[in-house]
């Protein structure tokens, strides 16, 4: 048989027959979306979609942020 394609339609393919995987990459992507959505780099490290609140168990209740960001424009929502 043929050997597998490495790359597909702008996708690395990295095979493992061993372990019966395969791993994709798009290198620059991510790159190129932040760019594109002009998304600015945060001061501090988030892997998440979003700032996140450590639950405090010791408190009854425990409230939820409310969000103060104005809403989207026209230029803003292009897609």
């Amino acid at each position: 048989p043929p050997p597998p394609p490495q790359l597909y339609c702008g996708i690395h393919l990295n095979w493992d027959y061993n372990k019966r995987t395969v791993e994709l990459s798009i290198p620059g992507y991510v790159e190129a979306a932040l760019h594109e959505f002009q998304h600015p780099t945060p001061r501090r490290q988030y892997h998440a979609p979003s700032y996140w609140v450590r639950p405090d168990y010791t408190q009854r209740k425990q409230l939820t942020t409310v969000d103060n960001t104005a809403p989207m424009d026209e230029e803003q929502t292009t897609l």
